[in-house]
């Protein structure tokens, strides 16, 4: 139950539905690698000017590519695929900014959504080190 302060609707009931995937398994009709992105920060700048992530699409259908979330204030942009052929690789190319890192920088995460007949999201977490 979610508890909310609109009069008309003081309680939602809220669903939430989720595959959980072993770590050797693809995410059915695509798998992205690295499953983590690993960065070091080096004199208060992340290490790493660039970064990939390859995309294989294992369905029988051409797939649709779109990010839905990326973390703006160390990602400067993406250069990501809008289509992969069925049976085919792709790469997608995170460019990071290129200045002194602060804030926050526990819980970030690159979001992708992959669409065919049916839609698959899968979440990258990026780890970031001193």
């Amino acid at each position: 139950k979610v508890y909310t302060d609109d009069p008309d609707t003081p309680v939602c009931h809220l669903r939430i539905a989720a595959n959980v995937v072993k770590r050797k398994e693809t995410t059915g009709n695509v798998s992205v690698k690295p499953r983590k992105l690993s960065w070091k920060i080096t004199e208060g700048i992340i290490a790493v000017a660039a970064d990939t992530l390859k995309i294989a699409n294992h369905s029988a259908d051409s797939l649709t590519v779109a990010v839905l979330h990326v973390p703006e204030t160390i990602v400067e942009r993406i250069e990501a695929p809008q289509c992969i052929t069925a049976g085919e690789e792709a790469n997608l190319f995170l460019y990071v900014l290129r200045e002194t890192v602060s804030g926050e920088t526990d819980g970030l995460s690159i979001t992708l959504a992959f669409t065919a007949r049916d839609t698959t999201i899968v979440t990258i977490p990026i780890e970031i080190e001193d």
